[in-house]
């Protein structure tokens, strides 16, 4: 045979010697690295990282030593997660915290976290995440509060969502806020008055209803009320509601005549025609339809109420304290007694469980009567003596209709709208609070 004719065999013997040479090589490369690897592991410590160690460990086996890298580690989050607390970052603080569970105070640390991030979201405008925060709470000082003030900042975009002309949307916001500051009956009115924009019924402040003096342009009339609104409406925006006196007898116009020369600024006002004192609670039913509908087309909500009355009809102003909240859910907080008819003896002053009732709400009466009247008056004793907060103004002109248009005229409304902690500042009135 001549040399190199049998060429198959050495290819075959080749390729065996290179793999049994990468296996030995490969061999002598773990046994390095086995060599190597504690060292490794002890730098990784050395500077801190310690997952990396821990991981070496588990593959060399040795235990005692993953152990005690993973407690290093869990300090050093903890302390890490402590230096982001102090420095404000609560976002990246809460995160290694809720990893960290129950090492140490982690938990009352998340907590802390969470409160604080909650705080931060508020400000930030971000109220549906900080709730989020806040629920996640568990006894938390001022958790209640914290969801509280997110609530009221929700119900507020709702209020703004209604003014733009989203109703729909106004609504589904306030049902997701269940009862939290009253949104589950704000979400009730919000859909009556979906209704009542959706349906093909003319509305109230239509061009043809307004009073057909140019003078007065912001009033629009119905069979039922003289209608005032502001020209703009603001997510602030007030309300009252006056009944007339009378035995339901049409309104002396003079009273809204007066009302209008100093009308209070954001407000919608109804001016009842009669005064319903025969059927009260149909009359408050129609009223505060009527000023429902008057606020959806406004693109406003009815927080409160305030309530007014001349003569007779101030007895069925104080029952709308009663049935307006039982009805809608709307609040009468304060309610104006101008000279009330037949010097509180009418049968339709409010009953015990009735006066009780407006106690329980923190309704406040202010009386308009001469300076001598008070808890002679059985209707009033009764009504101070059930824990009723009772002022009587006494006025200076004490002439039956000049107190209504004293009040109507000077401003007294406008007042009584607003903050009332002060009394109204005119020489013409006193205020006493009615004591036992």
């Amino acid at each position: 045979m001549k040399f190199g004719s049998d060429k198959t065999k050495y290819p075959g013997r080749i390729f065996a010697a290179i793999l049994l040479l990468l296996a030995i090589l490969s061999l002598l490369f773990y046994a390095t690295i086995q060599r190597s690897a504690p060292k490794r592991a002890k730098l990784l410590m050395a500077v801190g990282d310690y997952p990396q160690a821990a991981e070496i460990y588990l593959e060399m086996g040795d235990m005692d030593m993953y152990w005690q890298c993973y407690e290093l580690y869990t300090e050093q989050s903890y302390l890490d997660a402590r230096r982001k607390l102090q420095s404000a970052d609560y976002e990246a603080a809460l995160e290694i915290l809720i990893n960290l569970g129950d090492y140490k105070d982690s938990r009352n640390l998340a907590d802390a976290c969470c409160y604080l991030r909650a705080q931060e979201l508020v400000q930030e405008g971000d109220f549906d995440q900080a709730m989020e925060l806040a629920y996640a709470l568990e006894d938390y000082p001022g958790k209640e509060q914290l969801i509280e003030t997110c609530a009221q900042h929700m119900i507020y975009r709702a209020k703004e969502l209604m003014l733009s002309g989203s109703a729909p949307e106004a609504a589904e916001l306030l049902f997701s806020l269940g009862t939290l500051g009253g949104a589950d009956k704000l979400a009730a009115q919000a859909r009556r008055m979906e209704d009542w924009l959706n349906s093909s019924r003319s509305r109230i402040l239509d061009e043809s209803k307004k009073y057909p003096n140019s003078y007065y342009e912001e009033v629009y009339v119905s069979d039922l009320a003289y209608v005032i609104v502001p020209e703009n409406c603001s997510v602030d925006c007030r309300f009252l509601l006056y009944f007339p006196g009378g035995k339901d007898d049409e309104i002396n116009i003079d009273f809204l005549y007066y009302y209008l020369m100093n009308p209070a600024p954001d407000t919608i006002a109804v001016f009842l025609r009669t005064n319903g004192i025969y059927d009260i609670p149909s009359k408050c039913r129609a009223a505060i339809e009527l000023m429902e509908r008057t606020a959806a087309e406004c693109g406003v909500f009815i927080d409160e109420i305030v309530s007014c009355g001349s003569s007779l009809g101030a007895y069925p102003a104080m029952h709308s304290a009663v049935y307006i909240p039982q009805l809608y859910g709307i609040r009468v907080p304060c309610v104006l007694s101008l000279d009330a008819g037949d010097d509180w003896n009418s049968p339709y002053c409010l009953s015990q469980s009735q006066c009780l009732g407006t106690a329980a709400m923190g309704t406040e009466f202010y009386l308009f009567e001469s300076p001598w009247v008070g808890t002679d008056r059985a209707a009033i004793r009764r009504m101070v003596e059930t824990g009723n907060y009772v002022i009587l103004v006494g006025c200076s002109y004490d002439e039956h209709v000049r107190i209504t248009l004293d009040a109507m005229g000077m401003g007294v409304l406008h007042w009584a709208l607003g903050d009332r902690t002060k009394p109204c500042e005119l020489d013409i009135y006193t205020f006493k609070r009615l004591t036992e």
